[in-house]
């Protein structure tokens, strides 16, 4: 429960900085942040403001804690042998489960301490805040309600345990930023860029196909039966296919759970999510047109959640298309709170920041986060 407690204290303080940002500009400064192609490192008027020291500050907190952690994770351990035993030369860039740019950052950083994984952990952690802060800081309304969703569904906990992964879902995140501008061929260079550190982020390659799809009944019934279709031939289908990939020998395994009681809750919990995000689809997407993009991976990321009811396999590959939801909601949230007074907004806001809340403490306290119950700090005792 005090490490419960010390996260809570972090997570405050990193929305806390992210709601004072927002604060700082208006809808139309927004626009014009999120519509700029400029690198911040290549514009020549670039100058620092409030919100930009209120980001570095939020990424900071996290980063810090992140960066600082001695030994909690349950994958802790093994990767930090991993790292020592790379550079040694017991597994080389073409190893079967691990992704080659990830054995090439353990192999650049064994130059400057072949022994010290501390460095491993710290620049693994910077690259994912910095990446989820770019995809909350280009294309978020909201970047309080964003950090808070990321928080909330435990994302950043996760960052303990499974790292690799986590890195690769911020950066997927950050690539609808050109998804939804139909930049693809940027898009999916980000996508190969993630997959050098968890080659399972080449699914999001997939909603190249259908990141433009309008959000009607047609296309809500044909996603209906494909996850009918999927569901239904899933032995003959799906246990197929997986079994050509690294996951083959998961498939069937300890590790391979079958409609355990928090994959049938966390499923209805995002149809619920997805239900209630359809309902003001229409008015969303008019109101901001690259909304479809985020409502696909809403409904991609369903149709796969069904799945890992049969396979907890596929629980993993839908957190990419899960994490979008970070931007989606609150631009539904918008859209719910236009139809209302600004203090009847407010009420609502503070109802779902509530619920967030809760769903957060039964999440880390009822799914495997063993790893991460009991925070450690570097050079503390």
């Amino acid at each position: 429960m005090k490490t419960f407690i010390f996260y809570l204290f972090i997570d405050f303080w990193a929305v806390t900085l992210l709601f004072c940002a927002d604060q700082m500009v208006s809808d139309r400064k927004r626009e014009l942040i999120q519509s700029s192609n400029k690198s911040v490192w290549l514009d020549m008027n670039f100058r620092i403001t409030g919100r930009h020291v209120c980001f570095f500050a939020s990424f900071m907190v996290l980063f810090f804690v992140s960066a600082m952690r001695d030994h909690v994770g349950i994958d802790y351990r093994p990767y930090a042998q991993t790292y020592i035993n790379i550079n040694k030369g017991y597994i080389d860039i073409w190893n079967a489960w691990l992704s080659p740019g990830y054995v090439l950052i353990n192999k650049m950083l064994g130059l400057i301490d072949p022994n010290n994984y501390f460095l491993l952990f710290t620049l693994m952690a910077f690259m994912t805040m910095w990446y989820l802060m770019k995809a909350i800081y280009k294309m978020s309304c909201d970047w309080f309600m964003s950090l808070y969703l990321f928080i909330s569904f435990c994302y950043y906990y996760q960052s303990f345990n499974q790292f690799r992964q986590i890195l690769a879902v911020t950066i997927t995140t950050y690539s609808c930023y050109f998804l939804m501008r139909g930049r693809l061929k940027t898009f999916l260079l980000y996508v190969i860029f993630a997959a050098l550190f968890h080659k399972s982020a080449l699914i999001m390659a997939g909603m190249c196909f259908v990141y433009k799809r309008e959000i009607n009944l047609k296309n809500l019934c044909l996603y209906a039966l494909l996850c009918a279709v999927i569901n239904i031939g899933f032995n003959t289908l799906i246990t197929v296919l997986i079994s050509f990939t690294n996951y083959g020998g998961y498939i069937g395994s300890i590790y391979d759970t079958y409609m355990d009681g928090s994959t049938i809750l966390n499923t209805l919990v995002r149809i619920i999510i997805l239900a209630g995000c359809l309902m003001f689809s229409k008015k969303t997407i008019e109101r901001v047109p690259e909304m479809v993009t985020f409502y696909n991976s809403a409904l991609v990321c369903t149709v796969l959640q069904t799945m890992a009811m049969w396979s907890h396999i596929f629980g993993r590959i839908t957190t990419y298309f899960y994490a979008p939801y970070i931007i989606l909601i609150p631009e539904v949230l918008k859209t719910v709170e236009s139809y209302f007074d600004k203090s009847s907004a407010r009420l609502i806001r503070f109802f779902v920041i509530v619920l967030l809340l809760i769903y957060h403490g039964v999440y880390f306290f009822n799914t495997p986060k063993n790893g991460v119950l009991t925070y450690r700090m570097l050079f503390v005792n």
